[in-house]
């Protein structure tokens, strides 16, 4: 696999390919692979059987790394071939992103994600694995880690501030435990 995943504009050489992947191949290798930013090797891995949808035992996809990792490029070809906004926690994963949040946020509104969705609800093994952490809604991940134009980007397309996490905790009382001030502020008077 050296020189693979260089960059390099040259085609693969089909010798130094990964082989056709199989199902019970390992998730998050299969995702790795995904989220490269070499066109040949992304175009190859789908064309020989890769899935953007296939989950592991906690509903992480290879469309969960592109949203969280990958450029707005790659996210677009994966939905494009066959990703799914349905699977992988997409939204919730997206306020992970360094950059770019708000654009991948658009993209998956317009696709059908639900704003107010609650992580892992309707994946009961995650859930019962991470419940008690306290896990809510993509608003209430933005206000933990201070991401105030992407809070204000959430309520402004109908994020409810008033939903609570598996904990009982809403957004405002993220954003007030680790004290973001703009944050406060923008649900106090939403």
């Amino acid at each position: 696999m050296d020189g693979i995943l260089t960059g390099s504009s040259a085609k693969p050489d089909p010798q130094h390919l990964p082989r056709p992947l199989k199902k019970e191949e390992d998730d998050e290798l299969t995702a790795a692979r995904l989220v490269a930013e070499d066109w040949e090797v992304i175009k190859w891995l789908l064309d020989h059987g890769a899935n953007p949808n296939a989950a592991c035992r906690l509903d992480l996809t290879p469309m969960s790394f592109a949203v969280q990792n990958a450029s707005l490029q790659t996210i677009s070809l994966l939905f494009g071939r066959a990703g799914d906004i349905k699977s992988g926690q997409l939204i919730h994963h997206a306020i992970e992103r360094d950059e770019n949040v708000i654009e991948v946020l658009n993209q998956l509104l317009q696709k059908g994600a639900r704003v107010n969705a609650v992580m892992n609800e309707n994946h009961q093994p995650s859930w019962n694995l991470q419940y008690f952490k306290g896990i809510g809604t993509a608003l209430h991940r933005a206000a933990e880690l201070g991401k105030a134009d992407v809070a204000g980007y959430l309520v402004q397309n109908g994020a409810a501030h008033s939903l609570q996490d598996s904990k009982r905790r809403t957004a405002l009382d993220y954003a007030r435990r680790y004290n973001h001030p703009e944050i406060i502020e923008l649900l106090q008077s939403s």
